[in-house]
């Protein structure tokens, strides 16, 4: 069967059984048996399939962490380990604030030092905490970095704080404001979905400044709101985050000393023990210090082990 799961996991990289049997120097057909096989022993499809191309179902997505477990203990048996280097995958997910900033200067540094280590990112809306939490209850996930939940954590799951992020305004670059108040009246405003806890946080702050802003438009994606806003389509509140190319079309304002802030830290599961997850852990703590316009958190004991 390891033929198989090896099978699988290149078509899962490539997309195609043409491809994953050139990749493998088998033909299409061989390919295609071997997959058979596999689904015969777990008992479903893995694939949805399509003339050109294949993509994981369901129950595929379910097995392709398992299947590269495999494949990497069983490179682990052939080749023994460095000394101190790390091998394995590792699974993170991420609020879309932290990717380009945190999370990207951590994976330099982690990839540079561990370049045998595997890590496959997820990606999770920017106004929620349900989504990653979720993931990682289920295992889906080895860690996540995002919010604070709001209802709390669960006894299984343990919380690392990083750091705290102010929010700010961001309006049209073309705006002619120098104040934040002024800016965020001149537009329409943007905004998170109801219900989220990014959103009972800006509404109570509004509410306290007592600022009743004219709403347009409603979503969690932090990328789609930033655009919206450099297309001149309104302002909003956001998390501070790094807006890479996008800073150019927009302007930034701070809420100065009452501006709200956000906990950022990191979800894992407390029953699981793995050097492999307690030193990508570490990189994070490292440059969560570093996080421009943030406040770190009390690093916990765990980030020194």
């Amino acid at each position: 069967m390891f033929r198989e799961l090896q099978t699988f996991v290149t078509a899962c990289r490539v997309g195609t059984f043409t491809e994953a049997g050139n990749r493998l120097g088998l033909t299409q057909s061989a390919v295609s048996d071997q997959i058979k096989r596999l689904e015969s022993y777990v008992g479903q499809r893995l694939f949805y399939r399509t003339r050109r191309s294949v993509s994981l179902n369901a129950a595929g997505e379910e097995i392709l962490p398992i299947a590269e477990q495999i494949l990497n203990l069983a490179e682990q048996m052939r080749t023994p380990a460095a000394a101190g280097q790390l091998r394995g995958s590792i699974r993170v997910g991420s609020i879309t604030s932290m990717y380009s900033g945190l999370l990207t200067r951590a994976m330099e540094a982690f990839c540079r030092e561990h370049p045998k280590v595997k890590v496959r990112l997820f990606r999770g809306e920017d106004g929620t905490d349900e989504g990653l939490l979720a993931r990682v209850s289920r295992e889906k996930l080895d860690l996540a970095i995002t919010i604070l939940p709001q209802a709390g954590v669960p006894p299984e799951i343990d919380w690392c704080p990083l750091l705290k992020k102010e929010y700010v305004v961001v309006a049209p670059a073309m705006t002619g404001a120098t104040d934040w108040r002024v800016a965020l009246m001149q537009y329409p405003m943007i905004r998170y979905e109801p219900g989220t806890p990014t959103a009972a946080k800006i509404d109570d702050f509004l509410s306290r400044e007592n600022i009743a802003p004219h709403d347009s438009i409603f979503m969690n994606y932090l990328e789609t709101i930033v655009s919206f806003v450099g297309r001149g389509m309104g302002a909003s509140i956001i998390p501070d985050s790094d807006l890479g190319d996008a800073a150019e079309d927009v302007k930034v304002f701070r809420l100065g000393e009452n501006a709200p802030h956000r906990e950022i830290g990191v979800l894992r599961r407390s029953t699981t023990q793995s050097p492999l997850i307690d030193t990508f852990l570490a990189f994070l703590i490292a440059e969560a210090a570093n996080e421009p316009h943030s406040i770190p958190a009390v690093i916990p004991e765990l980030a020194s082990n």
